[in-house]
């Protein structure tokens, strides 16, 4: 399954006649202009280099763990993409492969010779594959990572700023006109910050006082805060 209305059938046919255009013109005409059952485009790969019997025997199982890799670390892929496209739309929910859409990857294929020669062993060419997508799969945690970390060093950013004064840096939202001094009997005001939601003050004591002066202390100021 390439998009996400589109589905994919990989076809191999014996040859008829042993001519590959004989095949396709009668996969044409049975599939497209008799029933116009399917849609078909040819995936066109080069004559590889088979090798014994046995070697394309014990490939076959291999195949199967490739087969899984590959397919867990295309739906991660998609599911992350996915997610990000639902947070954000300005991400491009379509998936693309070498900078083109699934769908004309797959429809317009062509095997890529300088990077898998076809006469290279088979053995070798799975190996190739399998490193290639192991690669792209530790690229993909590290970037996950990377990501995580700087959504949550925004996300911490986003709190400090919508946050209460008690929990905000003030540096940078406090000059110096807004800091003003003020002296009393019972205490010196060293600092005083107003903002329109929120009072701030830096308190010393000029003298030891009582409990009971304290506790007025206490009064006088929650009234200063509350007005």
């Amino acid at each position: 399954r390439a998009g996400m209305g589109s589905s994919y059938w990989l076809v191999s046919l014996p040859l008829e006649g042993g001519s590959a255009d004989r095949t396709w013109r009668i996969l044409q005409d049975k599939t497209t202009q008799d029933n116009d059952l399917s849609v078909n485009c040819k995936f066109s790969l080069p004559e590889l280099r088979v090798g014994t019997l046995d070697s394309l025997l014990a490939l076959s199982d291999d195949l199967v763990k490739v087969n899984t890799l590959v397919e867990a670390v295309a739906q991660k892929i998609q599911r992350q993409v996915l997610e990000l496209a639902s947070a954000d739309p300005q991400v491009n929910r379509e998936l693309t492969v070498d900078g083109v859409s699934a769908d004309r990857y797959l429809t317009a294929f062509t095997w890529d010779e300088a990077k898998h020669p076809a006469r290279r062993p088979l053995r070798e060419t799975v190996d190739k594959l399998q490193e290639g997508v192991a690669k792209v799969d530790d690229e993909f945690k590290v970037k996950t990572s990377e990501y995580a970390t700087v959504k949550s060093q925004l996300n911490g950013l986003a709190r400090k700023a919508a946050g209460s004064l008690a929990t905000r840096d003030l540096g940078e939202l406090v000059q110096g006109s807004d800091v003003c001094h003020l002296n009393s009997p019972f205490f010196s005001l060293q600092s005083f910050i107003y903002t329109k939601d929120r009072c701030l003050f830096v308190l010393h004591p000029l003298f030891s006082c009582s409990a009971t002066t304290q506790l007025a202390s206490r009064r006088i100021l929650i009234s200063l805060y509350s007005s």
